[in-house]
C-alpha cells in the first residue's frame, strides 16, 4: 500500500542534541498515540519520503495512524468516524436541572436563579418523554446528571424522579448510572450517602476556587458570605467516612482559574495534598470563560497562552504530590452530548433544550436553542437543532477546526462557545509539545520503578 505521512501528527523538538543519533517525539492525534522517532526517520515523514523507512517502522506508524493511504482524505474519514460514533453510541444522555435555585452568586455565573422547582406535572411528563426515547430508541443505558442551578437545593424533587426513572430502566432491563454537578454546600456526608446508596449517583463534580483567601472572593452567598471551609469540610468528612471507599463513588474538585485566584493554584494543591486527597478525589483547572451575557472571559479572563504554560507546572506539582493526571488527550469522537440525537436537557420550567449552558441564560431564551417545552408534546427537528449536525459544521469550516492538527483529540471542544463567537480551543492546543515531554518523563519514570 502507498502511504503520505498524515496531517495529523504533532512533535517535539530533539529530545537531546548531545545524543549522535538524536529522537523525537511524535503525537498521532488521530489515535492518541505516542512515539519516539529517531529525527533521521521524522525528516523523511516532513517531506514525505515514506517509502524511505525502515518497513518495521512503516508498519509501526501505519498502526498508529501517523502515516495513512495516500488517496485518503484526511477530514472526511476522521468526521466520519466521530458521526459514525455518534449514531453507534447506546447510551441516552440526560441533564435534568430540578429547581433554578442557588445559594450562590459567582461573579462569573450566567445564569438568572429563581425559586422555581419542577413541579410534579412536569416531572412526570419528562419522565413519560424519556421512556419513549428508551422504549422506541436503541439506547441500553441511561445516564442522568443532575444540573442546576444548583441541584441539592432541589434534593425532594431529585428523589421523586429518581425513583420512577430507576423503576423504568430495571423494568427494561437498561443500565442506569447518574452523576451530579453541585457547588458541595449541602452535600453533607448523610446526603452523599443517599444519593449513591439509593438514587444511584455515581461521580459528583465540585467547584473550589484555589484555598479560602482565593475560592471566596470568587465563589460566595447571594448574601456575600464565604463558602469554602463548608465546602471543604464536606468533602473531607465525605471521604473520610469508610463509605466513600466502599461506594466507588467519587467527587472530582473543578477549580475555575481567572485573574482572581491564578496566584493561588499552588498553595491550593498543597493544601488538597497536605489533607492526603491524592487518592481519594480528582482535581482538573479550566480557565473561566464568557457565558451567556456574563462577559467574565473577557472580563476576568486569563490569557490562554499563559494558562497552558502554568498548566504545565501545575500537572509537574500534581504529578509529584501523586495526584492522578491526565497528560495527554486521547481521540475524541464524541464531543459531547450535544452532538448525539436525542439527548435533552431539562429545566426547572420544563424548557427543553440540548446544552446546559442555555437553560436560566437570557441569551438563549426564545431562541432556536430550546427546541420545545415539555407542556406541549413535540419531535425534534433535528436538521434545525443548532450543534447537532456539529461534525457537518466542522466539514464546513465554520470553525477553524478543520484545518487544525489536534481535531482528533479535540472533537471541536465546545460547540456552544464557537456558536457563541467564542474560540473554543482547549488549552492543550497551546501546551501540547510540553505535554509529550511530560508523558515522556512520566512513562520512563514507571519504567524504572518497575525495573526496581
Amino acid at each position: 500500500m502507498e502511504y503520505k505521512t498524515s496531517f495529523y501528527i504533532v512533535q517535539t523538538g530533539i529530545l537531546d542534541e548531545t545524543e549522535a543519533d538524536p529522537k523525537r517525539l511524535l503525537f498521532a492525534t488521530r489515535t492518541g498515540s505516542v512515539l519516539m522517532i529517531k529525527d533521521a526517520y521524522y525528516k523523511y515523514l516532513e517531506r514525505n519520503e515514506v517509502d524511505q523507512l525502515p518497513p518495521s517502522l512503516i508498519s509501526e506508524l501505519a498502526a498508529i495512524e501517523a502515516i495513512v493511504p495516500a488517496g485518503q482524505d484526511e477530514l472526511d474519514y476522521v468526521l466520519q468516524d466521530n458521526q459514525q460514533a455518534v449514531e453507534r453510541n447506546d447510551v441516552l444522555d440526560i441533564v435534568i436541572q430540578p429547581g433554578a435555585s442557588c445559594q450562590l452568586g459567582c461573579h462569573y455565573c450566567g445564569q438568572e436563579h429563581t425559586n422555581q422547582y419542577m413541579p410534579a406535572h412536569l416531572q412526570q411528563k419528562m419522565i413519560e418523554r424519556i421512556s419513549d426515547k428508551l422504549r422506541n430508541g436503541d439506547a441500553k443505558k441511561l445516564s442522568v446528571t443532575w444540573y442546576g442551578a444548583e441541584p441539592l437545593m432541589a434534593v425532594k424533587q431529585i428523589r421523586e424522579m429518581s425513583e420512577p426513572l430507576l423503576e423504568l430502566t430495571s423494568a427494561l432491563g437498561l443500565g442506569y448510572t447518574a452523576d451530579m454537578v453541585t457547588n458541595g454546600l449541602s452535600l453533607k456526608p448523610a446526603v452523599f450517602r443517599e444519593m449513591v446508596a439509593q438514587w444511584k449517583v455515581r461521580h459528583f463534580q465540585i467547584t473550589l476556587d484555589g484555598v479560602a483567601a482565593y475560592h471566596d472572593k470568587n465563589r460566595y452567598t447571594k448574601k456575600g458570605q464565604p463558602t469554602f471551609d463548608l465546602i471543604f469540610k464536606n468533602i473531607l468528612d465525605i471521604v473520610s467516612d469508610p463509605f466513600y471507599e466502599e461506594s466507588k463513588a467519587r467527587i472530582t474538585v473543578r477549580c475555575n482559574v481567572d485573574r482572581n485566584n491564578e496566584a493561588g493554584i499552588d498553595e491550593f494543591i498543597q493544601l488538597l495534598a497536605s489533607y492526603q486527597l491524592q487518592e481519594k478525589v480528582g482535581f482538573y483547572v479550566i480557565p473561566v470563560h464568557n457565558w451567556g451575557e456574563n462577559n467574565a472571559g473577557d472580563t476576568v479572563g486569563v490569557d490562554k497562552h499563559n494558562f497552558a504554560s502554568e498548566e504545565i507546572d501545575w500537572m509537574m506539582k500534581l504529578i509529584n504530590y501523586g495526584f492522578y493526571t491526565q497528560i495527554l488527550p486521547g481521540r475524541s469522537k464524541i464531543v459531547c452530548s450535544t452532538v448525539k440525537k436525542g439527548s435533552e436537557v431539562y429545566d426547572a420550567y420544563g424548557n427543553v433544550s440540548t446544552c446546559w449552558e442555555v437553560p436560566y441564560t437570557s441569551l438563549y431564551k426564545d431562541t432556536a436553542y430550546e427546541i420545545g417545552h415539555l407542556d406541549h408534546p413535540f419531535v425534534e427537528d433535528t436538521s434545525t437543532t443548532p450543534m447537532r449536525a456539529w461534525n457537518t459544521t466542522l466539514k464546513e469550516g465554520k470553525t477553524w477546526c478543520a484545518k487544525c492538527k489536534l481535531l482528533p483529540v479535540c472533537g471541536g471542544s465546545c460547540p456552544i462557545h464557537w456558536e457563541s463567537g467564542i474560540p473554543a480551543c482547549p488549552s492543550f492546543k497551546f501546551n501540547i509539545e510540553d505535554r509529550l515531554v511530560l508523558e515522556y518523563i512520566q512513562s520512563r519514570k514507571k519504567k524504572e520503578a518497575i525495573l526496581l
